[in-house]
């Protein structure tokens, strides 16, 4: 919430949009998931340990976000089972 989005850096513009979300309970586990890396449980089963989980949250920048991202959708239960939609908005990103 407010934690996140008090930070420099505005106006913020938008990197990737997801959808295809059953529910919206769905949409929220998922960007829980992505926002807590270290802590999700199916993530930390896709990567193969706890240790190297909480390194790769340790990381920073868009790079290992996206890089999370492709593991959340490929990798991590339920989230790779669904049929979301990736977009990215603006061409420098894709």
């Amino acid at each position: 919430g407010a934690h996140r989005t008090k930070r420099s850096g505005r106006p913020w513009t938008f990197v990737t949009i997801i959808h295809g979300f059953n529910d919206k309970i769905t949409a929220l586990q998922f960007e829980w998931a992505w926002q807590n890396v270290h802590k999700s449980k199916s993530f930390r089963e896709a990567v193969g340990c706890d240790k190297l989980a909480k390194k790769m949250r340790k990381r920073l920048g868009l790079k290992a976000r996206l890089e999370e991202l492709r593991i959340l959708l490929r990798e991590c239960l339920p989230f790779c089972l669904y049929s979301l939609v990736v977009y990215f908005p603006e061409e420098k990103y894709r």
